[in-house]
């Protein structure tokens, strides 16, 4: 069922890219947002860190102001060890919600392993 709903998604998402090139423009589609809501935390629990940002760049672009949106793409790109971008995005849900207790955990967790030469920049 999950995969019917992706290739659904998948599908949704490429019509609305390729409308906003058509008219030189991103078009977001608010309706499709909690949809890949569902469909980026799935990916992420199965790891798939790189697919599960695609998902939560439209989350973002329809709800700009949501953190939980920005965080998850932080998440995603920490697995990936993208450590620079995930602070940006990190930073962006702590900028909307400064008590975000996962956020502020995810680059305590982040700054701690710089600061040990764990991880680079």
């Amino acid at each position: 069922m999950f995969n019917e709903l992706k290739k659904g998604l998948n599908s949704a998402l490429n019509i609305t890219v390729e409308v906003g090139k058509a008219v030189g423009t991103h078009i977001v589609n608010k309706k499709i947002a909690p949809f890949c809501k569902i469909t980026g935390s799935h990916l992420f629990q199965e790891g798939n860190f790189q697919e599960a940002e695609k998902y939560y760049d439209q989350v973002i672009a329809a709800e700009p102001y949501n953190p939980n949106a920005y965080y998850n793409k932080g998440a995603c790109l920490m697995n990936q060890q993208k450590y620079k971008e995930a602070i940006y995005y990190i930073d962006r849900a702590l900028g909307i919600e400064p008590n975000h207790n996962l956020a502020k955990k995810a680059k305590e967790t982040i700054l701690e392993a710089i600061r040990k030469g764990q991880v680079k920049m």
